[in-house]
C-alpha cells in the first residue's frame, strides 16, 4: 500500500508540475477565481503505470485520455493541496458529438484530484466545459478549453 501511495503522489506531482513540458503556458493550466485555483490537464492513459491504473479502476488504451482536475485554495499562508469538489462537465468534438464527463475521485492521504476518461480518435480536437464547485463553497467555477488528442 505504501508503494501505491508513492505512485499516486508521483502521478499528482507530475500532473501538477509537468505542464510546462507539455508546451502550455501558466494561463492555460489553471483558472483562478474566488480564492481557488482549479488546475486542469489532459493526458493519454498510457501515462499511467499498469499498477496505478489497476489500483484505481482506470482503463489504459490507445484511444483513451484522461482529463485531470485539481482544486486548490489560495490563502495568505500559501496554496493548499487538492481539495474535494463537485464536478460536472462534457467534452465535444468539432462535429459537436458530446460525451458527458464522468469524474472519478482519487483520494490520497493529503490531496484529492479527479479524473474523467475521454475516448477519441487520432488528432481529434475536443472542446471541454467543466463546472467545479469546491466543497463548502456555493459559487461555481467554470473552465472551458480545447485540446487536440492523439492515439498513442
Amino acid at each position: 500500500m505504501k508503494t501505491l501511495s508513492k505512485y499516486l503522489s508521483l502521478v499528482t506531482a507530475m500532473l501538477l508540475l509537468g505542464f510546462s513540458s507539455l508546451g502550455q503556458t501558466q494561463e492555460d493550466i489553471f483558472v483562478e477565481e474566488q480564492g481557488y485555483r482549479v488546475f486542469y490537464s489532459v493526458f493519454n492513459s498510457a501515462f499511467l503505470t499498469p499498477e496505478v491504473a489497476a489500483a484505481n479502476g482506470l482503463v489504459r488504451a490507445n484511444d483513451r485520455a484522461y482529463l485531470n482536475i485539481v482544486v486548490t485554495q489560495v490563502t495568505p499562508e500559501g496554496q493548499s493541496l487538492g481539495l474535494p469538489a463537485s464536478l460536472k462537465g462534457s467534452a465535444a468534438n468539432l462535429m459537436q458529438q458530446a460525451q458527458p464527463l464522468e469524474f472519478k475521485e482519487i483520494r490520497e492521504p493529503t490531496a484529492v484530484y479527479y479524473l474523467a476518461p475521454i475516448r477519441h480518435t487520432n488528432e481529434e480536437v475536443y472542446n471541454f466545459s467543466v463546472v467545479v464547485t469546491p466543497e463548502g463553497s456555493e459559487a461555481a467555477i467554470e473552465i472551458k478549453f480545447s485540446k487536440k488528442l492523439y492515439v498513442e
